[in-house]
């Protein structure tokens, strides 16, 4: 069991300690009063025994004078019937009873129990008038002592719950010199003193009854005033250590109690204030290892996909996932158009065709690549920084709630932007967002330039077309992957048509212009990462559909042919549309390795051209 739970409370302590200490504090006193007035009364009866011994003795000197025992018989028995005594003896010196309360022992002789072996007690319960220890023989020898014969001999007796008095003193003439006899007189204790005590008793139970009530309520009051207060400060100590940190002790009590309360409460304060602290360093903590997590990931995924189109695609997604976002997108720097064009998007579909152009310097992404620093807008479309795009909707720009535009540096000149638009839970982007997006873009910027490096060796620069080693690598990968998964795929072999004579005619750059143009047909007709396209050499190109078979490398080659014938004519320069000869060959049926396939393709071509040209030839 924990400490303090089951045990008595606080209050019920200090009121039982302080009516325990009360109730001592009168017990005490009451025993004190009833020992004092005990003492009081014992000395009291003493004296009167005392008195009334002397006074009976010098009473009774005339009478044993006389020996009128008659008279003294009498005497003795009046004593006790006015209750002076509760018994007398009157003895003379050789111990013979001349006159006792009771009659029948009137003429004995104290054989039995004489008289100074009756008052031989030890020493200590011999006690004299003047309080002194006597024994015996000293009291008899004083008594005889004509200077201190009315001296009284105190004896005190205890015989089952009686106890009395014997008071013995001498019967002789004032100025004699012989004792004549010697008188005992016996006083009961018990009833003159028990009945005083008890009410002495009954007057202090009346008194301390009271008292002890009137103890108990000062208690509880003092309980109240100090214990509650500390109960108080207590159930605050208790709700702080499980956890509620605001919670507060109002105290109306002593100036000390008031003191420990707002110690508690500052505690309280200063603990919440330190575990807050605490669980901001972990959340942020717990931030900066998903950045270092996110960093990591997108580095490793460089490594591994480097100079491939699904990195962007990788990193959108991380940067999707480590801000919450809805979407994000990234636009590159078009040199030709001087504007910005969107590349990738993720979270949102998108057509490359209607994808926006922003100048430089319009708009917030503008404004990012021209001055080359992040923008955060978590005002969205409603911030005065932002612009409308042409080909937009209203209602697309309405959903743009928060957006965060961060450059894309090399060498801090920008190559582009990315932008990341609205938060899922609705929140809006912080310095930890900016943070962590600052860094991915400059992941993001060094793979793009990258691949830009990359890209400018395996392209031919004039038409962008793949250079013919990395076509050949190519369709050697291409032999093992249809080889494995018995698959089938086509090469194309393609020349423009009376080339020379083009370049004889309107000179080598109107050639050069065709040459472009072709390459764009074949750009625009060729599947996005799937088929390869490259300059063979002068006017030739060779194209790889991977998957394909027979009849669809004819069917492309008949699309990309027609629009070639239709689409190269220029009236305003008078310059005559031309067209395109294709040889096609088949893996695995024309040939399984890359020179007897490009060979079987190549003397197709020459088919072709030999029937007549701008026809294909499978």
């Amino acid at each position: 069991m924990a400490s303090g739970e089951g045990g008595m409370g606080l209050r019920l302590q200090f009121s039982l300690w302080i009516g325990f200490l009360l109730s001592l504090v009168l017990g005490l006193l009451a025993y004190t009063v009833y020992r004092h007035e005990k003492s009081v009364l014992t000395d009291s009866l003493e004296a009167r025994g005392s008195s009334l011994t002397q006074m009976f003795a010098r009473f009774l000197v005339d009478p044993v004078l006389k020996q009128d025992f008659v008279q003294i018989q009498q005497l003795i028995m009046e004593g006790r019937e006015h209750r002076l005594y509760q018994h007398a003896t009157l003895i003379d010196a050789e111990g013979n009873i001349l006159a006792h309360t009771t009659p029948t022992f009137q003429g004995r002789k104290l054989a039995d129990t004489p008289f100074v072996e009756r008052i031989g007690a030890p020493a200590g319960s011999l006690k004299d008038a003047a309080g002194r220890d006597r024994s015996v023989a000293a009291y008899v020898a004083a008594i005889r002592d004509a200077d201190r014969r009315s001296e009284v001999l105190i004896q005190k007796f205890a015989e089952d719950t009686r106890r009395w008095m014997e008071f013995s003193t001498a019967v002789a003439l004032e100025h004699g010199k012989d004792v004549n006899a010697f008188l005992r007189v016996g006083l009961e204790m018990g009833p003159a003193i028990d009945a005083v005590v008890r009410e002495t008793q009954r007057r202090l139970l009346k008194l301390f009854l009271p008292a002890i009530l009137l103890g108990i309520l000062l208690s509880t009051f003092l309980a109240r005033y100090i214990a509650g207060p500390i109960r108080l400060v207590v159930a605050s100590v208790r709700r702080i250590a499980a956890g509620d940190y605001g919670r507060r002790a109002w105290v109306d009590g002593p100036r000390e109690l008031t003191v420990l309360a707002e110690s508690v409460n500052q505690m309280g304060s200063e603990i919440r204030q330190r575990i807050t602290e605490i669980d901001d360093a972990r959340k942020e903590l717990d931030r900066k290892y998903f950045e270092i997590k996110v960093l990591f990931e997108v580095s490793k995924a460089m490594n591994f996909k480097s100079y491939s189109p699904e990195l962007l695609t990788y990193l959108l997604d991380m940067i999707l996932d480590a801000l919450n976002s809805s979407w994000a997108s990234i636009m590159m720097l078009d040199e030709e158009a001087d504007k910005l064009r969107t590349q990738h998007v993720r979270g949102g579909s998108w057509d490359p065709a209607l994808a926006p152009q922003i100048a430089i310097g319009e708009g917030i992404a503008g404004r990012v690549f021209a001055r080359g620093e992040p923008i955060v807008c978590n005002l969205g479309h409603l911030d005065p920084q932002f612009a409308s795009l042409p080909g937009q909707s209203k209602e697309f720009e309405q959903s743009i709630r928060q957006l965060i535009c961060v450059p894309l540096l090399v060498e801090n000149k920008p190559i582009g932007v990315i932008n990341v638009v609205n938060k899922k839970d609705g929140s809006e982007y912080n310095d930890s967002d900016l943070r962590l997006l600052v860094a991915l873009a400059s992941q993001a910027a060094r793979s793009l330039e990258n691949a830009r490096l990359y890209s400018e060796t395996i392209r031919e620069s004039k038409t962008g077309l793949f250079v013919p080693s990395y076509f050949s690598a190519r369709v050697g990968d291409e032999i093992a992957n249809a080889r494995r998964f018995k698959e089938e795929f086509s090469l194309l072999m393609i020349d423009i048509d009376f080339f020379k004579q083009v370049n004889d005619n309107y000179g080598h750059m109107v050639g050069d212009e065709l040459l472009i143009k072709v390459a764009h047909f074949i750009l625009d007709t060729a599947r996005d990462s799937v088929d390869v396209a490259c300059r063979f050499g002068g006017e030739e190109f060779a194209i790889l559909l991977p998957r394909t078979d027979r009849a669809g490398a004819i069917t492309y080659a008949e699309r990309l042919r027609r629009l070639t014938e239709s689409s190269t004519a220029d009236a305003d320069r008078n310059l005559p549309a031309v067209t395109i000869s294709v040889g096609i060959a088949t893996y695995p049926a024309d040939g399984q390795h890359y020179a007897s396939l490009i060979e079987q393709a190549d003397r197709r071509l020459y088919q072709s051209k030999e029937t007549g040209r701008n026809c294909v030839t499978a």
